[in-house]
């Protein structure tokens, strides 16, 4: 099955909320399946922050399943732990079937090995996302494209080497 990145906003949705991004981001993640259908998404509001909480409701295979999302604006080690510990136990009131899965604008290599060990999944709104769903997992990696290099750097280094850094 090809996947596609999750899109990147554009600049006419910069201005969009970050609960936009990240349910969109989100939405646009579970669509790529074609045996995960999104039922109805909630967003809850943690505190007086642009920090939020969203309940996914989907079904994977036709079975039932609650995606409970911390939105967050930093990746901090810590910031990640805490999220992680909030969204146990909110997955454990909600359903027995529920997945954590930590969000934020960017995930660090150590954010999402924290993810992974927490059995929780991730998403960013760079297109990086790992997400296990029964009998469904989701994974991808964005790669950005190098960028372009300076002509005396091409001239050391030749064109062959310069587009490999």
């Amino acid at each position: 099955m090809k996947m596609k990145a999750v899109p990147k906003p554009t600049t006419a949705q910069a201005s969009a909320a970050p609960s936009d991004h990240a349910v969109a981001a989100l939405k646009t993640l579970l669509g790529q399946v074609s045996a995960i259908k999104v039922r109805e998404v909630r967003i809850e509001c943690t505190a007086p922050s642009r920090e939020f909480l969203i309940v996914a409701y989907v079904d994977v295979y036709h079975h039932s399943h609650t995606l409970v999302c911390s939105v967050k604006l930093s990746d901090e080690p810590e910031e990640v732990r805490s999220a992680l510990a909030e969204l146990e136990t909110r997955a454990a009131r909600l359903s027995s079937n529920a997945t954590p899965v930590f969000i934020a604008p960017r995930i660090s290599s150590q954010a999402r090995a924290l993810c992974t060990q927490g059995r929780a999944g991730f998403l960013d709104l760079e297109g990086n996302a790992r997400l296990h769903l029964d009998d469904v997992f989701i994974g991808q990696r964005f790669i950005p494209l190098p960028h372009p290099h300076s002509s005396v750097e091409m001239h050391i280094r030749g064109p062959q080497m310069a587009d490999v850094a």
